[in-house]
C-alpha cells in the first residue's frame, strides 16, 4: 500500500495519494511512513497546515528518523519561515551529522536568501557524503549559473537528469537553465518532462509557455494557457494572454469571453477593456462594444481611453462620431485628448480656423499630442508649406520610437512634395519604410495543373491594389443589403485559411489555400458561402482556380501612380516598399495575370479605375451591383470613412502626379508604361 502512495506522488497525482494514505491511516493509525508520505501530499498540493501536522504526527511515532525532520523544515521554510526551517534542520545534523538530506536542504535556504557562501558550505558538507548525488550536481548547477557559467550549469544538470531521471527538479534546472541559454527547444524538452511529473508547479509550466512562444508554437502555448486559466480561473494575467492567444488564432469569440471574465475580476484593466471591444467587433458585436463603453462611461466619464475607443469603433458612421466626441468635450471640456478629438471633427466639418483653434488649445495643455500636431501640419500643407516642413523637422528631432518615426517621416515627405522638392521627398519615404515592420511580397503564382476540387459558390472576391483608396470602394460596399462583406482579412482577428499566404494555420483535413478551407472559415462564422463578398489581400491564378464560379473586382489605377501612392501611402496589406524597383517589378508581376484574366474571362473580371470609384462614388455602386448581382442600401453612396473623410489618413495623391517624380523614378516607371497603355491609362 505505502509502494502505491509513493507512486501517485511520483506521478503527480497529488490528491490520490493523499486519499491512499488516509485510507492506509484509516487501517493503520501508527503507520509513521503514512503520516509522512501524507504530509507531503499536504505540502504538494498548499496545505501547508495540514502538512505540518502530518509530519510532526510522523516524529512523533519515529523520532530518530531523519527524513521525517528534513521534509518539516522544508514544510516550515513555506509555511513558518526560513529561521524555523534552519532551526529544525540544524537540529538534525546535530543529531546526525550524516544527515545528507539536510545539508541539500539548508543549502537550498542558503541560496533562496541569496547567501551563496553559506550555501557552499552546506554543498562541500554534503559532497562528503556523496559527491555524485543528483543533488549535489543540481547545487553546483545552481552555483555555476550565479555566476554566469550557464554552459557549466547545463552540463552539471544534464548529469543530475542522467543520474536521476525521475528527478522534476533535475529536469526543470536544465530547462530553466536552457531558457535562459536561448536553446528554448532543448527547453521545451525538459520542462515538458518536469511538467509531467509536478503538472500543478505554475511556475514550471509559465517557464514552458515561454519556451513555445519563443519557438512560435502558437497552438501549444494556448494548450498550456488553458491549462493555467482552468487551474487559476482567477489569474488576470494568464486570462490577458489567453485571449491575445486566442485573437492570434482566429477564435475571436472565445477571446471575448477571456476578456470579459478579465473584466470581471480587474475591472479597470485598461487592456482588457481595449481588447474586448477589439473582439466584439471583429466578430460583427459592435452593439455589444457599444454597450461595454457606455456603461463604463456612465460611471468613469472622465476616462479619456474610454472615450476614444467609444469614438474609434464608430468609423462609418459620421453622425454618431460627431455625437461622442461633443458628449466627451463636453463631459472633459480641458482635456488635451478631448480637444484634439474636436479639431479632429471641426477639421471634418471643413471648419479649418476652428479646427486649428482646438488644436493649438490641445498642444498648449500637452504638447505631446500627436493628432493635434497633425491638424496644424494639415492646414499649413495647404496654406503654407514652408511651415509645414519646419513643424516636420521639430517633430523628427523629438520622434525616437521607430513607429514615431515613420509617421512623421510620411508627413515630412508629404510636405517636401508640397513644396516641389521631389527628390528630398522620395529620401524621406525610403527612410520611412526603415522604420516600418512591413510583409514580404508575395508571389503570383500560377493556376495548378492538376485537376483541383474548385469550389461552386459564386463568391465575389474584391482585390484592392497596393497604391488605390481602399477605403473609398470597402466602405460603401459595407452597407450592402444582399451580401456579407467579409473585411476581417485586414483586421486583428483574420480567418486563418490561408488565403492570405501570410495568415494560415495548417489543418490535417483541408488544404491550407483551398475552397475547401475558405468555406470552412466562412460556415464557422455562421454566413452563407453563396452570399459572400471577401476582400482579399492577394490575388493570383491559382487562387482564382479555387473559384471557379467567383467573380473578381480589381481596384486599380496607373501602375506608376499605385507604386508612388504605395511608397508614400503604404497599403492595407501591409507589403513592404523595401526597394522601389523591386516593387516596381512586383507590380508588373501581379498585374499580367490580371490583364490575361482578363483577355480570357471578360464576364468574370469588373476593373474599376481609383478615379472612377472616387468621382463618381454611385456610377462605381451601379457597375458592381450590374456585375455581381449585389444589392446596396441607399447609405452606401453617402458612407465615408471618418478617417480618411476628414483628411487625416489619405492613401494617395491625385492621379497622374507620378510625373513629377517622373525623373527620379525612371527606371522604375520605365517598366510600368506597356501596363499602363494595356491597363487604359496611358491617357491619364
Amino acid at each position: 500500500m505505502l509502494q502505491q502512495v509513493l507512486q501517485s506522488l511520483a506521478h503527480g497525482e497529488f490528491e490520490t495519494a493523499v486519499a491512499q494514505a488516509t485510507e492506509l491511516l484509516n487501517r493503520y493509525p501508527e503507520m509513521a511512513e503514512a503520516h509522512h508520505l501524507l504530509a507531503v501530499g499536504h505540502g504538494a498540493l498548499g496545505r501547508l497546515d495540514q502538512a505540518l501536522a502530518s509530519v510532526e504526527q510522523a516524529i512523533v511515532l519515529a523520532p530518530d528518523n531523519t527524513v521525517f525532520h528534513v521534509t518539516k523544515g522544508s514544510i516550515q521554510a513555506r509555511s513558518s519561515g526560513i529561521d524555523a526551517a534552519e532551526a529544525t534542520l540544524r537540529g538534525v545534523i546535530h543529531n546526525d551529522p550524516n544527515a545528507f538530506a539536510a545539508y541539500i536542504s539548508l543549502a537550498h535556504l542558503a541560496i533562496s536568501r541569496g547567501d551563496f557562501a553559506d550555501a557552499h558550505q552546506h554543498i562541500i558538507r554534503a559532497e562528503r557524503i556523496d559527491d555524485e548525488a543528483a543533488d549535489v550536481l543540481i547545487l553546483r548547477g545552481i552555483e555555476a549559473q550565479s555566476r554566469g557559467n550557464l554552459d557549466e550549469a547545463s552540463g552539471l544538470y544534464s548529469a543530475a537528469v542522467r543520474k536521476a531521471p525521475s528527478s522534476a527538479l533535475a529536469h526543470a534546472s536544465l530547462g530553466l537553465c536552457f531558457l535562459a541559454q536561448g536553446y528554448h527547444a532543448f527547453a521545451e524538452r525538459s520542462l515538458q518532462t518536469a511538467v509531467q511529473m509536478q503538472p500543478r508547479n505554475r511556475g514550471l509550466r509559465w517557464a514552458l509557455l515561454r519556451a513555445l512562444t519563443e519557438q512560435g508554437h502558437a497552438k501549444q502555448a494556448l494548450e498550456q494557457l488553458d491549462i493555467l486559466v482552468e487551474q487559476v480561473p482567477t489569474d488576470p494575467v494568464a486570462l490577458n494572454l489567453r485571449g491575445e492567444a486566442l485573437m492570434q488564432a482566429g477564435r475571436a469569440e472565445e477571446a471575448a469571453a477571456a476578456y470579459t471574465a478579465l473584466l470581471y475580476l480587474v475591472p479597470d484593466h485598461p487592456l482588457a477593456i481595449t481588447k474586448a471591444v477589439q473582439a466584439y467587433v471583429a466578430l460583427g458585436r459592435q452593439q455589444d462594444a457599444v454597450d461595454l463603453l457606455e456603461q463604463r462611461l456612465s460611471n468613469q466619464p472622465d476616462r479619456d481611453d474610454l472615450w476614444a475607443l467609444r469614438l474609434g469603433i464608430e468609423e462609418f458612421d459620421l453622425d454618431v462620431a460627431a455625437g461622442i466626441t461633443e458628449r466627451w468635450f463636453a463631459a472633459k471640456p480641458y482635456s488635451a485628448a478631448a480637444l484634439e478629438a474636436m479639431a479632429q471633427l471641426v477639421e471634418l466639418r471643413g471648419q479649418a480656423e476652428q479646427a486649428e483653434h482646438y488644436a493649438d488649445q490641445a498642444l498648449q495643455s500637452n504638447p505631446d499630442q500627436t493628432a493635434a500636431q497633425l491638424v496644424k501640419l494639415r492646414a499649413e500643407l495647404r496654406h503654407s508649406p514652408d511651415q509645414a516642413i519646419k513643424r516636420t523637422t521639430r517633430m523628427l528631432e523629438q520622434a525616437t520610437q521607430p513607429d514615431a518615426r515613420r509617421s512623421v517621416l510620411h508627413w515630412h515627405g508629404l510636405a517636401l512634395d508640397a513644396c516641389g522638392k521631389h527628390k528630398q521627398a522620395l529620401q524621406a519615404w525610403r527612410d520611412m519604410w526603415t522604420h516600418t515592420s512591413a510583409l514580404p511580397l508575395p508571389s503570383s503564382r500560377l493556376a495548378p495543373a492538376e485537376a483541383i476540387d474548385a469550389g461552386q459558390s459564386p463568391v465575389t472576391l474584391v482585390w484592392t491594389l497596393p497604391g488605390t483608396p481602399a477605403e473609398l470602394l470597402i466602405t460603401p460596399m459595407a452597407f450592402t443589403a444582399s451580401h456579407v462583406v467579409m473585411t476581417d482579412r485586414f483586421s486583428d482577428a483574420p480567418r486563418l485559411d490561408g488565403i492570405d499566404p501570410f495568415k494560415q494555420v495548417p489543418s490535417n483535413e483541408v488544404a491550407s489555400g483551398s475552397y475547401a478551407a475558405w468555406k470552412a472559415g466562412v460556415e464557422a462564422l455562421g454566413y452563407d458561402p453563396n452570399r459572400i463578398i471577401d476582400w482579399v489581400p492577394h490575388w493570383d491564378a491559382a487562387l482564382q482556380a479555387q473559384f471557379t464560379h467567383s467573380k473578381l473586382v480589381a481596384l486599380l489605377a496607373d501602375p506608376r501612380d499605385m507604386l508612388l501612392n504605395w511608397l508614400a501611402f503604404g497599403c492595407p496589406q501591409q507589403y513592404g516598399v523595401v526597394d522601389v524597383e523591386q516593387a516596381a517589378l512586383w507590380l508588373h508581376h501581379v498585374l499580367q495575370p490580371l490583364v490575361a484574366f482578363r483577355q480570357a474571362c471578360p464576364e468574370r473580371l469588373l476593373l474599376l479605375s481609383s478615379h472612377d470609384v472616387a468621382s463618381d462614388r454611385s456610377g462605381a455602386l451601379a457597375r458592381i451591383s450590374a456585375f455581381a448581382a449585389i444589392e446596396f442600401r441607399e447609405e452606401a453612396t453617402a458612407a465615408r470613412s471618418l478617417a480618411y473623410a476628414s483628411g487625416r489618413v489619405r492613401s494617395g495623391f491625385a492621379p497622374g502626379h507620378w510625373r513629377v517624380y517622373g525623373e527620379v523614378l525612371a527606371p522604375a516607371f520605365e517598366g510600368l508604361a506597356a501596363l499602363a497603355d494595356a491597363l487604359g491609362f496611358a491617357c491619364e
